[in-house]
């Protein structure tokens, strides 16, 4: 493990080969390719699949390119476990599967959404309701962001916090592996959140079927908003809420514009304030940009919730906090 308890490493990758040139062949020096043979071959390998996952990605997505970590969550999400217990500290989440991460890219087009990728801020949800059929082998969900670069310093390089919390469809949580670095032989457990990696994986064999939901928690974000990619193996309602106003900070006046940006066109969006009276916000069908007017805030602390509901049955919800300090100055 890194000093922090981090995962190292995150996934694996061959060297060598058992057959053909024996080797991993790669540019190589005077503008010419050499076969080598060894540890240090893994990175070139990887990174000539990474170029090939891009390119594929580019194509199925409309020319765009995949944020850094959509390729992280998608090595992790779909890479062979070698030892069959979850991660570990010796092969990561296992040997990485090309073919299977680009199979996952494929399958990903709009209305069956298999890779999300947004963004969130400190103490905001993002939340993805996932309808997993009878029969399904096995169900994973993973997240993975880039996150603010620590101080070489820290003892801890985690910035972002985000968390993966999955829900079956009787409420109860899934949480992602997490390992133990002061006994990093002992294999991986999921009984709590993961508070030091940027790439978080929740699996279960044999899942009970019905409405599951993936819950994406802004934990502590204090370099954000932080960018996210989360990739499930059953299609995901991809029903978000961007939150533009009120953000996590402290105002100076009682009348505050509430602004929010959703993905695509909606049936309905509500607001409360310290879960008092719900309220309508009125909105551009064209942009999905919604807003209104709040009179009457006095000084204290506040949160915002925000529900919206699609023409399909999906439905999402976000909280924000915020405070109000009438005080001169």
């Amino acid at each position: 493990p890194a000093s922090d308890g981090r995962l190292k490493p995150e996934v694996v990758a061959p060297g060598c080969q058992g057959n053909g040139d024996n080797g991993i062949k790669s540019a190589y020096m005077t503008n010419t390719y050499a076969v080598l043979c060894g540890t240090s071959m893994a990175a070139p390998a990887v990174s000539g699949a990474i170029g090939l996952l891009v390119e594929d990605y580019r194509r199925y997505h409309s020319n765009a390119f995949p944020l850094p970590s959509t390729i992280k969550a998608l090595l992790s999400h779909t890479a062979n476990d070698l030892n069959g217990t979850g991660p570990d500290y010796t092969t990561g989440y296992g040997i990485i599967n090309i073919t299977a991460a680009a199979d996952v890219v494929e399958r990903d087009v709009s209305g069956n959404e298999y890779i999300l990728e947004g963004n969130i801020s400190n103490g905001q949800n993002a939340t993805y309701s996932v309808p997993v059929p009878s029969g399904s082998g096995y169900f994973k969900a993973t997240l993975a962001w880039d996150d603010y670069p620590a101080s070489v310093t820290a003892s801890q390089q985690l910035v972002n916090d985000l968390d993966l919390a999955v829900y079956n469809s009787t409420g109860a949580r899934l949480y992602p592996w997490t390992l133990d670095k002061d006994s990093p032989a002992t294999p991986a457990v999921r009984n709590a959140r993961d508070n030091l990696n940027i790439i978080e994986l929740g699996y279960l064999d044999s899942p009970q079927p019905g409405t599951w939901t993936i819950v994406i928690n802004g934990t502590s974000i204090p370099e954000g908003p932080e960018e996210f990619s989360l990739i499930s193996t059953v299609p995901m309602h991809s029903l978000w809420i961007a939150v533009e106003s009120p953000l996590n900070q402290t105002y100076r006046n009682q009348t505050l514009d509430f602004n929010i940006t959703l993905n695509r066109a909606v049936s309905s969006v509500l607001f409360s304030v310290n879960s008092g009276q719900n309220n309508t916000m009125a909105n551009d069908s064209a942009t999905h940009y919604y807003n209104t007017t709040y009179y009457k805030l006095y000084e204290g602390s506040y949160y915002a919730d925000f529900w919206v509901n699609d023409t399909q049955g999906n439905q999402n919800s976000t909280r924000t906090f915020f405070a109000v300090d009438l005080s001169p100055r």
